[in-house]
């Protein structure tokens, strides 16, 4: 009776044992199903993240490049518009040079009279 309960023991131990390794298989298996499948799921979302980025970087490109046309279409303008500016004044700084030239004499006129008018004075 200690013979076959000891053999029960044993067997029912040795099928554990089976048992326990069978579900330790099945749930490696599982892992590395779940991971694979997590592996593909982390390409996937990398390579569409990279594609995102790419679509961004060419969309970034593109903006900045119209952008910088229209920066240079705008300081053309300016340039343009502060050529015709400096021409402009310019040419009436040359209308106005007669009458600066002349005010230039008699503000130095005046300025010597009040000289010699201050050295008669002292005298």
């Amino acid at each position: 009776s200690f013979d076959a309960s000891e053999e029960h023991a044993g067997d029912s131990f040795k099928a554990s044992e089976e048992h326990a390794g069978d579900s330790f298989k099945a749930s490696e298996e599982h892992a590395g199903d779940s991971f694979n499948a997590s592996e593909e799921h982390a390409g996937d979302s990398f390579n569409a993240s990279e594609e995102h980025a790419g679509d961004s970087f060419k969309a970034s490109e593109e903006h900045a490049g119209d952008s910088f046309d229209a920066s240079e279409e705008v300081a053309g303008d300016s340039s343009d518009a502060y050529e015709r500016r400096a021409g402009d004044s310019y040419a009436a700084y040359e209308k106005l040079a007669g009458d600066d030239a002349v005010r230039g004499c008699v503000s130095r006129l005046l300025l010597l009279l009040l000289g010699l008018w201050g050295l008669v004075a002292l005298c």
